[in-house]
């Protein structure tokens, strides 16, 4: 996921800090290794390992006035006492909106399944990373016309997690803003300017 970052913020001429999370800083080293053998410019990526206790780097670089853009990725909750916590891939079938584990955004390796009939059902949640939708109907009628009732930055269809990086990702409402992959990726790290230039001569 860092490498969807990095790579459009650099290919649009951003100087990068990366500043991994204090649970997996390990993951990103060799990324970083790969900056230092590379031909970027001095300063156009940086890497910084851990910080001090009580150090709040995050803070300072989103309230920097020259910073432009801040992107991460992970929930938008604290895991309790920031502990790590294992569970076995698991399939939760029979549920329903109000539970918890309907209404918040988890990161794991499970699946909530549960059967939906109107538009209002399928999006009762303030997430919406993506989803997928299973069906033996394959008409136009079938899986496309539900797939745009379902509010997601991507719905899958008798598939689940497949990703092509030309294919934009990104999600709704609590689950993210803008998109990473493909070319719509490139527009997080960009700016369009308009210039008008008056040609004709002063009388």
């Amino acid at each position: 996921m860092a490498a969807w970052k990095l790579g459009p913020a650099l290919a649009c001429g951003n100087p990068v800090v990366l500043k991994p999370a204090e649970q997996t800083p390990l993951s990103i080293v060799y990324p970083a290794n790969l900056r230092r053998r590379s031909r970027l410019p001095a300063g156009r990526g940086q890497h910084r390992r851990r910080s001090r206790p009580r150090s709040r780097p995050q803070s300072r670089l989103a309230s920097h006035g020259d910073v432009e853009k801040i992107a991460f990725t992970g929930a938008t909750a604290t895991r309790i006492g920031e502990k790590g916590f294992f569970v076995q891939p698991t399939v939760f079938i029979d549920v329903t909106p109000g539970m918890r584990i309907f209404e918040e955004e988890v990161f794991g390796p499970f699946v909530v399944i549960l059967p939906f009939g109107t538009e209002a059902e399928a999006n009762a949640t303030p997430y919406g990373l993506g989803s997928a939708v299973f069906t033996r109907d394959l008409t136009r009628n079938g899986p496309p016309r539900r797939a745009r009732t379902v509010e997601a930055g991507k719905v899958w269809i008798n598939s689940s997690n497949d990703c092509d990086w030309r294919v934009p990702i990104g999600g709704v409402r609590q689950s993210g803003v803008g998109r990473e992959l493909g070319e719509a990726g490139l527009e997080a790290y960009s700016s369009v300017e308009a210039i008008h230039v008056n040609m004709k001569s002063k009388q």
